[in-house]
């Protein structure tokens, strides 16, 4: 079971979390309302739904994305998943899976979320249908050649425009994040 500080730490960081539009104010409350009616929010065992934690990993010029031709979806993605037993926070839960997926040590992670993003699962997922996915930015050296994990088919970095990069949400994610890290 994943500890009580978990979910106390997902509630403060979404109520810190300042939302840049109107679907962003209304999801903010939904996962605020979502956390205060179910205690296991942050367990895979949830089964109306779990957050999770993701990271869009940016080199430095902010002219590359690093990506995950992630094994059951079969898209290129952003890096996460759930929480694990020794997270303490959402954002380490978040920096871990991007570290372990990717394979690179080093990420500068900036605080605090880019966005929120509440997606259904596909046919191939067995857990949850609903993620809450709290999604954060961190910057690593395109140079690093990054490693393929178990969860994964491939890991490249991609110019922000690739064709490649056909999810609706995770266009909209590369987008917000180059605009906070300007």
């Amino acid at each position: 079971m994943i500890a009580s500080h978990l979910h106390a730490d997902a509630v403060h960081v979404i109520d810190a979390f300042e939302p840049r539009d109107v679907d962003q104010a209304r999801l903010r409350l939904r996962y605020l309302q979502f956390l205060a009616s179910h205690r296991d929010a942050m367990s895979r065992d949830c089964v109306s739904g779990h957050l999770t934690a993701s990271t869009l990993v940016l080199d430095p010029s902010e002219s590359q994305v690093l990506l995950t031709l992630h094994r059951k979806s079969r898209r290129w993605l952003q890096f996460g998943g759930h929480p694990e037993f020794g997270d303490t926070t959402l954002l380490a839960a978040a920096e871990r899976e991007a570290r372990e997926e990717s394979g690179l040590p080093d990420l500068a992670t900036p605080s605090g979320p880019v966005e929120l993003d509440e997606h259904v699962l596909g046919p191939n997922f067995s857990c949850a249908p609903t993620h809450l996915d709290v999604r954060y930015l961190a910057l690593a050296d395109s140079s690093i050649t990054p490693k393929v994990s178990e969860e994964s088919h491939d890991v490249r970095w991609f110019p922000f425009d690739a064709p490649e990069i056909k999810d609706e949400s995770l266009r909209r994610l590369i987008a917000r994040a180059v605009a906070l890290a300007d």
